[in-house]
Formats: structure tokens, C-alpha cells, sequence
């Protein structure tokens, strides 16, 4: 009877510690994975990508497996450090900083370059339930080089409470822009295809030379630029056009959907704030972007999307038009006006549009004369004698 009592003491002493060590490694899954979330925000600032994260997963099970295998560690803290490195991206979302990024994917014409990118953005504030209008983040100047790099512009310091709109105060964005007018002119030569023939070629590149060229100087942008732009350091010497183009950024005001709660002080998504350049260059809208840990972006991306999609209306109504400046269509429609002055019949600017029109039998006169002026020379067949 001793025996069973003594065996069954030792019973609940082992639960009890099985109990208690469970409870030690779930703290100490918790403080990994809390500590991991604030190292990655002050040296990374923002969460890892779903493939990085899966990586760090999987060479943390590797990892503390192998040690713990090896008996190098226990066996519940390898568990506690896999799965606090698990919970560290969500972890991040709870006690890390707002963190804004500005970033430039490149969707340029084969002849234009933009060498650098500089975004100031004015002072943020948000406003809280009390009215309180609040200092969040001053910011300085941002480089950006198209497609080559992804810029922290700030963080949000926002002290605990619930927020309903946000303002941003004046700003500029600068970009620097090269044009290859040798280049542009072969795609414009290349445009026009057969339209075109081999005896008029020279006279032709030397138009759409002129065309091109004159599209680039000081008076031809500024007359494109709407109130808030300027165009600076314009510069064209026929092989290559340089400018830096400036749109000036009024105070934009940024209400939320609905009421945001901000109770720690700490937490929530990172933005990125995707600076887009129209084909020549010309920044035309800031298409806000919000980040989230892996998973995440599923669950709650009905609301995120519907915040996102009210701050992108707010910039693109503060912004230029998507094309304020001389873009393809504007260089090709000034091209076309020339080559229908230039005489091709009926305005024809391509092989098949020329073929429809000089198909029709009441055309076949002037397509025959302007053949002939272009020295094409074209065969008739003699139509068979009705037998």
C-alpha cells in the first residue's frame, strides 16, 4: 500500500514538472519570438517575405532539431525556438513600429533613362478621437533609383488612442530624366514600317528627326507642365534631351474609412509607397501599398484594401494626369500630322492601311501618282480580252 502511494506521489511530481516545463518553454517561445519581432523592426524595419520567412523556418527546424537530437539543448526549447520564430513575424505586428517605404518599378520607353528619384515628403499627422491633431513622422529627402532599390523613408511614432484621418503636408517629387533622341527617332522610323518607302527614307528620318527633337526643348515641356510642375536644367543637343521634372505636392488629407484603435502605442502594417513614372518619366500617382506578415494579407484583406484603395484616390486627385507630358501617343499622333502633309494617299500611315485604302477603285488614280512621285514602281496587269 506504502509502495502504491509513494509511486503514486511520484506520478503527480512528474506531471506537475512536465506541467511547469511546459509552461517555461511556452514563455520562452513567446519571449523569442518577442525579441525576434523587435530586432527584425529596428534593423530591418519592416517583415520578412513569405519566402524568407519560410527559409528562416525551415533552418530553425533543421537547427534546434539537430541540437536537440544531439542532446546539445532540451528538447522543449528547440520546440520554443521554432515555434517563437514562427510567431515572429505576427509578433512584429503587434509590438513593432508603422514603417513607410518609397519604392520605383521601372515601365519606361526603350529611349528614356531616369537617373534618381528624390521624394520629400512634408511633416505627418493623425488625428485622434479627441480632435488632437498629432506629430507622427518628419521626413527629410529620399533618393530612389528606378527598379534598384527600396528606400525607409520614416517610421510613425503614435502614442495609444483611436484615429480617424491622417494629413501629409506639403511636399515635392524630383525626377532627373534623360530622353536618347537617336533612339526615339528609330522607334518612330521603326513605327511607321512600310508606309515608308526605301527612296523617301532619308527625308523622312530628317522630319521625324525635327519632330522629335523639338518635343524635348524648354517651351514644348513647359507648355505640356500643369500649374504644379516645373521643368528644370533643360538641356537638348540633338543627340540627347536632359531635364529634371519637379510636381510640387500640396497638404493631402487622408480620412480613414472608419475609426482606427491604436491602444499600445505599438504594432500594425508597414506602407510602401509606390512612386509611378508614367513611359517618359514623369511621376503621375503614388499608389500606397500595405504590408503584412505572411497569411495575414488573406484574412483582413478586404478591410486593408479598402483603406488602401481611399488613400490612392486621395493622391491621384492631388497628382498630375497619367500623361501630362509628351508620351508616344502625343510624338507618333505629331509624326503622323507630317506624314500626311507629307502626301501618302488617303493620310495612310502603315502597309495595311495604304493597301485598304488604294484598294478601293476610286483611289487607284491618286495611289498611282503618289507611287510614281515616290519612285514605287507598280505593275498593273493587263486585264484578259473577253472571249
Amino acid at each position: 500500500m506504502a509502495e502504491e502511494k509513494k509511486e503514486e506521489k511520484k506520478e503527480k511530481k512528474s506531471f506537475l514538472k512536465k506541467l511547469i516545463m511546459f509552461f517555461v518553454w511556452d514563455l520562452a517561445a513567446l519571449v523569442i519570438a518577442l525579441a525576434g519581432a523587435k530586432l527584425v523592426d529596428i534593423a530591418y524595419h519592416t517583415f520578412f517575405s513569405l519566402t524568407a520567412y519560410l527559409i528562416i523556418v525551415v533552418i530553425a527546424i533543421v537547427v534546434a532539431g539537430g541540437l536537440a537530437w544531439y542532446k546539445l539543448i532540451p528538447k522543449g526549447l528547440g520546440i520554443a525556438i521554432v515555434i517563437g520564430l514562427i510567431m515572429l513575424p505576427y509578433m512584429q505586428l503587434v509590438v513593432g513600429n508603422i514603417d513607410i517605404y518609397a519604392v520605383d518599378p521601372p515601365e519606361f520607353r526603350e529611349s528614356v533613362t531616369a537617373r534618381e528619384i528624390r521624394l520629400q515628403m512634408g511633416e505627418f499627422f493623425m488625428t485622434n478621437d479627441k480632435g488632437e491633431e498629432i506629430s507622427v513622422m518628419k521626413t527629410g529627402e529620399t533618393k530612389l533609383y528606378p527598379g534598384g532599390n527600396k528606400v525607409h523613408v520614416g517610421t510613425l511614432t503614435m502614442p495609444a488612442g483611436n484615429y480617424g484621418k491622417g494629413k501629409m503636408g506639403k511636399g515635392s517629387v524630383e525626377v532627373d530624366i534623360e530622353i536618347d533622341l537617336e533612339k526615339e527617332i528609330g522607334i518612330q522610323m521603326a513605327s511607321m514600317g512600310a508606309a515608308v518607302p526605301e527612296s523617301s527614307k532619308e527625308s523622312v528620318n530628317k522630319m521625324i528627326s525635327e519632330q522629335v527633337n523639338s518635343m524635348f526643348n524648354e517651351e514644348t515641356l513647359k507648355g505640356f507642365a500643369p500649374a504644379m510642375v516645373e521643368f528644370k536644367n533643360i538641356q537638348n543637343d540633338g543627340k540627347k534631351a536632359s531635364f529634371t521634372v519637379m510636381i510640387n505636392l500640396p497638404e493631402i488629407e487622408i480620412p480613414f474609412p472608419r475609426s482606427i484603435p491604436y491602444p499600445t502605442g505599438t504594432g500594425g502594417p508597414d506602407l510602401t509607397l509606390d512612386i509611378v513614372l508614367n513611359e517618359m518619366g514623369f511621376p503621375s500617382t503614388i499608389k500606397p501599398l500595405v504590408l503584412l506578415p505572411p497569411g495575414i494579407q488573406e484574412s483582413i484583406g478586404k478591410q486593408v484594401n479598402e483603406l488602401s484603395e481611399k488613400m490612392s484616390s486621395q493622391f491621384i486627385g492631388m497628382y498630375t494626369p497619367e500623361q501630362f507630358g509628351p508620351g508616344q501617343g502625343d510624338i507618333e499622333g505629331l509624326v503622323k500630322n507630317k506624314m500626311s502633309a507629307f502626301g501618302a494617299p488617303g493620310g495612310c500611315l502603315s502597309e495595311s492601311e495604304c493597301g485598304s485604302y488604294c484598294d478601293s477603285p476610286e483611289n487607284q488614280e491618286e495611289c498611282l501618282g503618289f507611287a510614281k512621285k515616290m519612285g514605287i514602281d507598280i505593275s498593273i496587269p493587263e486585264m484578259p480580252e473577253p472571249v
